[in-house]
């Protein structure tokens, strides 16, 4: 049995705001304001070698989880513990023990080569030249980033600056890696090599990964586990693939001049210009043979299973109830 490496208990957030008033005057002089929570009662532990991933709509209050994790704000109440440290308390030491990449906040110095602020991290954690060069060759394996080490940042694309970013933060061999929205702008290929590298760190080096994403994609690729973020609370905690059970259901997209018979029509979504949607369990699908039966004039036929985009957006509208799942 794994140990847990995060342990989060009672965990709230409260950000205080002036009043908004309509008055410049009152904007300037009033000292009224307003609290703000961002995270409420938020519990949960994360076990070494897990690859967590947070999801949430924008201002769910994510950002604020991951910062609290690594230490960048403090709690108004409740206990952190990440590999034995209060982020808050053992700053110093912690920081040595996790690798942090905040999608705005560069690690590397912009007007320098990638390899100087390599270097400059080497210095900083105290790694010695072996330990140095086996771990830029196991990235160098993992990301090709040879030819990109003498190139000044500011001259990166993305992509190649997300790569460089992710290495300078498993640079130390870190215990925990902290990812906020680590492919986003990407492209198809640069997303790719990253969830591979991501998985081969994880899988050899047993790194724990937490990552904040919109990307779903990376959800899929990377995660064994979810956590669902809503109004600063938690609204989901499990594992990827129950979450892609709680609703089974198929789309099909049919074109073509259909003869829809009763026992068919319950199950259409909508119909725009000849394109029909139904939606069924995968116990009804035969319903795609009486669609074929009853109308000839069809050009084509697709299947889809609801995959887990569909299956958020149906949570945070109110078409899955979370009321059974485990918190």
């Amino acid at each position: 049995m794994k140990n847990n490496v995060i342990k989060v208990s009672g965990l709230n957030k409260d950000f205080k705001i002036s009043k908004n008033y309509d008055s410049f005057f009152k904007r300037i002089f009033s000292n009224s304001s307003e609290t703000i929570s961002a995270i409420s009662d938020f519990n949960f532990t994360v076990e070494t070698g897990e690859i967590l991933g947070i999801l949430g709509k924008n201002g769910a209050g994510k950002t604020s989880l991951i910062k609290m994790l690594t230490g960048i704000l403090t709690p108004t109440s409740g206990e952190i513990e990440v590999i034995g440290y209060c982020p808050q308390k053992n700053r110093y030491k912690y920081t040595f023990s996790i690798g942090v990449v905040l999608g705005q906040k560069s690690l590397l110095w912009y007007n320098i080569p990638v390899i100087e602020s390599l270097k400059l991290y080497k210095s900083i954690y105290g790694i010695d030249d072996e330990k140095f060069n086996k771990r830029l060759a196991l990235f160098e394996r993992g990301f090709a980033i040879k030819k990109l080490l003498d190139v000044p940042v500011r001259k990166l694309s993305l992509g190649e600056r997300m790569k460089c970013e992710i290495v300078a933060s498993l640079l130390h061999d870190p215990t925990v890696l902290f990812l906020d929205e680590p492919t986003i702008g990407l492209d198809v290929i640069s997303k790719e090599q990253i969830h591979k590298f991501l998985k081969r760190m994880n899988k050899e080096l047993d790194t724990t990964i937490i990552i904040t994403t919109h990307n779903l994609d990376d959800i899929e690729k990377l995660c064994n586990r979810v956590l669902l973020i809503d109004h600063g609370k938690k609204i989901f905690d499990g594992a990827k693939d129950h979450l892609l059970s709680l609703d089974d259901k198929k789309t099909i997209i049919v074109k073509g001049k259909l003869n829809i018979s009763p026992s068919v029509s319950q199950y259409l979504v909508n119909e725009n210009q000849n394109v029909y949607k139904f939606q069924c369990s995968k116990d009804n699908i035969n319903i795609i043979g009486e669609i074929l039966k009853d109308s000839p004039e069809i050009s084509d036929i697709e299947i889809y299973n609801n995959n887990l985009e569909m299956i958020i957006s149906k949570i945070y509208k109110g078409e899955i109830v979370l009321n059974d799942c485990p918190n």
